[in-house]
């Protein structure tokens, strides 16, 4: 039985007396699906796809995406860097207004912004804040010069650094934590996998905003809420079954695009395996079958941690050795475990990692064992697993790094414990490095030495895939599978 997030319950409890009209004839409700109850809509506590899909709704930052997941004015009017590119000056749109009408100010953003790095917060997202330079006092160098002017001092100037901006964790923040500043406000919740939200009259941009009505509704599995969208009370859904694709012929209302996201293995590198014999069993799988027909959804195969498409990215490389370049001449270990959290997907995978391993190494005994997704994931980035552990990334934004720094020493992500002195160092100098060819370079050095080192297996990247009803319009794919419900509408069908 799935865990019932207490955080969202009280929450959606509290907001209940805010609830919305009853709606008429004309409102436009428009029905979403989930993967996963978001365990958190804090979006200073929040870390899930599913959390930052609906805060995405609920809450806007000084940048936004637009329909295209491209970066554009949010709650500030212009933005510019200093002469010196040592600071960012943002002004604020005029007369910006909280959910419950109040004024939203830049103070609310020093307010947000200092809880998201406070220690005792712990909050996941702290690390993109890490660039902002810090005071004597330990608190960030930014700066409300009055309500509407916002100045942000960096230690150096990160190139990546606006793309941050339009991340959920950056959104302001009221003296009343359940206030809303984007286009939506929570109204009511009708079950502990059902959230519901309203138009929030005061956003600045609500006279565009054609939604009235989003319904989000959480699914433990993809054949659930593929068949509440059969039965027409769903009008998107967040994932796709694996059936659907095996046709010669795809349904209509299938969206589907490449995706800023990869799967992989980690090695545990705590006590790691010779570095030949990391990279024998990474030649050794056959990423073209597992990503085409094991997966078999438009993913493709990885052979390394960054998706092709991101900017300043597109790094290729040659092919991994072959598989009877490394056989004859590689010791394995007798026995190794493959570890991943309990889904249809992770087990089909798994399992044929195993079969190609056995087929490839016949004295190698290979184990593939399960476990639900949080004690996994707890146990992973503690280092208390044995083997390999199946993992996965998808960018908050649009840059490489959001991939390579998953693996520089002491980050919360690096399940496998990597630690290369020479690969922080490269990694360091490409987040300060503002020429374009230099951080190109600096990026593929990164990649080169984790292709080369092999601490983890990348294995095929995401696709994005939604089925998105007929009647909806204004979705438009883009690599950050972002949809925020405000740009799009529902239209009349024809006969309808």
């Amino acid at each position: 039985m799935p865990v019932k997030p207490i955080l969202l319950l009280v929450t959606i409890v509290s907001l209940i007396a805010c609830g919305a009209e009853s709606p008429t004839p004309d409102t436009q409700v428009l029905r979403r699906g989930l993967s996963a109850v978001p365990a958190s809509l804090d979006p200073v506590l929040a870390r899930s796809v599913a959390s930052a899909v609906v805060l995405s709704d609920l809450h806007e930052g000084l940048l936004t995406r637009d329909a295209d997941g491209k970066l554009a004015l949010g709650l500030a009017e212009s933005w510019a860097w200093s002469p010196d590119r040592s600071h960012l000056r943002f002004v604020l749109r005029p007369d910006l207004r909280w959910s419950d009408g109040r004024p939203l100010v830049a103070g609310d953003f020093v307010r947000a912004w200092q809880m998201l790095v406070a220690p005792e917060t712990g909050a996941f997202y702290a690390d993109l804040l890490a660039p902002v330079a810090r005071l004597e006092d330990g608190l960030l160098h930014i700066d409300a010069v009055d309500e509407r002017h916002f100045n942000v001092y960096l230690e150096s100037p990160v190139a990546d650094f606006p793309e941050r901006l339009a991340h959920p964790a950056l959104s302001p923040r009221a003296a009343d934590p359940l206030l809303t500043s984007g286009a939506y406000k929570i109204a009511s919740g009708r079950s502990d996998t059902t959230l519901e939200l309203v138009r929030n009259p005061n956003y600045h941009g609500a006279d565009t905003v054609a939604i009235d009505v989003v319904t989000y509704t959480s699914f433990d599995d993809e054949q659930t809420e593929y068949a509440t969208y059969r039965s027409g009370d769903l009008d998107i859904t967040s994932r796709v079954p694996r059936q659907l694709f095996r046709g010669d012929v795809l349904p209509p209302d299938l969206r589907r695009a490449p995706y800023f996201g990869v799967v992989y293995l980690s090695f545990n590198m705590r006590e790691p395996l010779p570095r030949e014999t990391r990279r024998a069993l990474s030649a050794a799988i056959d990423r073209e079958t597992l990503a085409t027909l094991v997966v078999g959804r438009g993913e493709q195969p990885a052979f390394s941690l960054v998706p092709s498409g991101m900017a300043n990215g597109d790094l290729t490389y040659e092919p991994l050795p072959t598989k009877n370049d490394v056989a004859a001449s590689t010791t394995m270990p007798s026995e190794i475990k493959i570890n991943y959290a309990t889904s249809e997907e992770n087990r089909v995978v798994a399992l044929a990692v195993q079969q190609m391993w056995r087929e490839q190494f016949p004295t190698l005994e290979v184990v593939i064992e399960n476990q639900e997704f949080r004690v996994l994931l707890a146990a992973s980035r503690e280092g208390r697993f044995e083997g390999l552990v199946r993992n996965s990334w998808i960018a908050d934004y649009d840059d490489p790094l959001q991939f390579l720094s998953l693996l520089t020493t002491g980050a919360p992500s690096n399940s496998a414990g990597y630690s290369n002195s020479t690969f922080d160092a490269v990694i360091a100098a490409a987040r300060v490095e503002t020429d374009a060819e230099n951080r190109a370079d600096l990026l593929q050095q990164a990649e080169t030495i984790i292709f080369e080192d092999a601490p983890v297996i990348p294995l095929y990247f995401f696709v994005a895939k939604h089925l998105v009803h007929a009647r909806i319009a204004g979705w438009q794919d883009n690599a950050l599978d972002v949809h925020l419900s405000r740009h799009l509408t529902i239209t009349p069908m024809a006969g309808g």
